[in-house]
């Protein structure tokens, strides 16, 4: 493969990633609770905090929405201290989102000691339930070392735990580290090609424009195989989650 040709993909595919990272990290956020949505459980603030701090039995939303509450970047209630606390208490309730939060604050020392090794033990946790967002944010933060070190077989694990539940920028994502040798010893543009191809069936225009480089890349005896392969991962990761 000419290296003029990948450096290109390489920075296509990291802006493709860079914008879809954010837009999971809005979404992990969204879905924390707001206090307002779990008004049969307390009706004001001191009364979620000390319920919470006393009733072992409380909704891990409670916890997740008190957490938010004062996490947030704007106005006089932030307060990482308790924020940590309660995302905490959600995480010790095997919350993936709850494990989510807690370990970005310890990555990034926000409310809690920076801890890089606790960070990561509760990011890996978090993954347990299969949320496409935390999955996905992860997976991009292992590609590219953003605020964790370099681990493309973490990065491959998240990315491939999403991809066969259907989301197709998972399933591109898949397709790129095949394709560019990052998964394995060297490039396999027949698994690049299936993992393309399905999600360009699902409407990824990055992953259709790249199908097109397949004409030169397989050899004739390679595409009936990799169409093969391609239409297999299709029935298998696409078709039952429309």
């Amino acid at each position: 493969m000419e290296y003029k040709k990948l450096t290109i993909f390489m920075t296509v595919f990291l802006a493709f990633v860079n914008s879809n990272h954010s837009s999971a990290e809005s979404s992990i956020f969204q879905m924390c609770p707001s206090l307002d949505a779990i008004k049969s459980e307390c009706s004001n603030l001191k009364e979620c905090q000390e319920k919470a701090d006393s009733d072992k039995s409380v909704s891990v939303d409670l916890l997740l929405a008190l957490g938010m509450y004062f996490y947030e970047n704007s106005g006089e209630h932030v307060d990482l201290n308790k924020a940590a606390h309660y995302f905490q208490m959600a995480a010790d309730r095997e919350s993936s989102l709850g494990q989510y939060m807690i370990g970005d604050m310890y990555l990034n020392g926000r409310g809690v000691p920076k801890n890089i090794s606790k960070a990561v033990e509760f990011l890996d946790r978090s993954t347990s339930q299969g949320n496409h967002a935390i999955l996905i944010s992860l997976a991009y933060s292992y590609l590219n070392g953003y605020e964790l070190p370099i681990n493309y077989e973490k990065a491959y694990k998240y990315y491939r735990m999403a991809a066969e539940q259907g989301n197709a920028i998972a399933q591109y994502s898949i397709g790129y580290m095949y394709y560019s040798g990052l998964h394995g010893e060297e490039h396999n543009f027949i698994e690049a090609y299936a993992w393309y191809d399905i999600a360009a069936r699902q409407g990824e225009k990055e992953a259709k424009d790249k199908l097109e480089e397949f004409v030169v890349l397989l050899d004739d005896d390679e595409v009936p195989d990799a169409k093969k392969i391609a239409e297999n991962y299709y029935k298998l990761y696409v078709e039952p989650f429309k």
